[in-house]
């Protein structure tokens, strides 16, 4: 069984974005860096929303 990950909504101080941080396990396991770009997918169902990233640059 997959281990499941949480994360909290921060504030992005200076804007009003907000963050949301990647598990250090998740960053190492998929080799994701400072400066990869991800598409954002949001996806709207009853009572949930669904949001899910796509990396579509990695940096060197």
């Amino acid at each position: 069984m997959d281990k499941t990950h949480t994360v909290k909504a921060r504030i992005h101080y200076g804007s009003r974005s907000l963050d949301l941080t990647i598990p250090a396990n998740l960053v190492k396991k998929y080799n994701i860096k400072p400066g990869d770009i991800f598409k954002v997918n949001i996806e709207e169902k009853p009572e949930v929303v669904v949001i899910s990233y796509s990396r579509i640059f990695e940096n060197e």
